[in-house]
């Protein structure tokens, strides 16, 4: 089961959109199903794209697709992309999560990118957790942090070039 997220490309029209798929929490097990973060946790995190270079936010978005087939294009949906820095030179490792902003002001977590991330925390909340706790505790850690967040319906969408690389 899977959340389908579509990305405006850096280019007007889409010709260079690409899409990614986050694994649903709920088709992982029980225990993360009802995983949330509270607004303070990602009011912290929009400050450190304040503080640090390679933390951004920005909208590109463009239509968001539920495992059951439902379209929730224009509201309030984020994806947190970070990229780990590789310690041997090689390739850098990019985890992400799907997260909706509940009505109550908490973000409810939706799914996690990619497969073998969302397989190695299946069972168990705590690598949830700690993966969140990396994003805001060990900003050193990362070569890009990336709020992606879904694009007003009358504004235009921006962009972050180093994501258009990175992907």
């Amino acid at each position: 089961m899977y959340w389908t997220v579509m990305f405006d490309g850096e280019d007007p029209g889409p010709s260079d959109d690409f899409v990614f798929k986050f694994r649903s929490l709920e088709s992982l097990n029980i225990e993360t199903r009802d995983y949330a973060l509270d607004e303070k946790y990602v009011e912290a995190l929009i400050k450190h794209t304040e503080i640090y270079d390679h933390y951004s936010i920005f909208g590109n978005i463009k239509k968001i697709v539920s495992p059951d087939g439902k379209e929730y294009s224009g509201k309030a949906f984020y994806a947190l992309v970070g990229f780990y820095k590789s310690k041997d030179g090689g390739e850098d490792l990019g985890v992400g999560v799907l997260i909706a902003k509940l009505l109550a002001g908490d973000f409810d977590v939706l799914g996690i990118w990619p497969d073998d991330v969302a397989e190695m925390s299946q069972g168990d909340p705590e690598k949830i957790d700690r993966l969140f706790r990396n994003f805001l505790d060990y900003p050193d850690e990362w070569s890009d942090v990336m709020i992606i967040r879904t694009t007003p319906k009358d504004l235009p969408p921006t962009h972050d070039k180093r994501m258009m690389t990175k992907l």
